[in-house]
């Protein structure tokens, strides 16, 4: 076997390895509906790596959103303008 197939052996198995990693935490996720987990696991498997590296991205930004990770700046700054907007309309009036 010359050293140009076992590099492409060794490439394909590598995605496929991570197909079945970001499947798995698609199929373990919570945070999506039925549909959405179904809809990204048809994107990486008809996109390789393309649909698996999108997915893997969605997963980790969405639990990062949902309190299980970091949050993002933007909730942080949201979320200070609503407590000093509650705050200031209860005194005015």
């Amino acid at each position: 076997m010359s050293g140009f197939l076992i590099l492409a052996a060794v490439l394909a198995a590598l995605a496929v390895a991570y197909q079945i990693y970001v499947s798995r935490r698609v199929s373990r996720n919570r945070i999506y509906s039925d549909d959405q987990r179904l809809i990204q696991l048809i994107m990486i498997w008809l996109l390789p790596v393309i649909g698996a590296s999108i997915c893997h991205w969605m997963i980790n930004d969405a639990e990062a959103g949902d309190g299980l990770g970091e949050s993002h700046p933007a909730d942080d700054v949201s979320d200070r303008q609503d407590s000093e907007g509650a705050g200031s309309n209860e005194g005015g009036e």
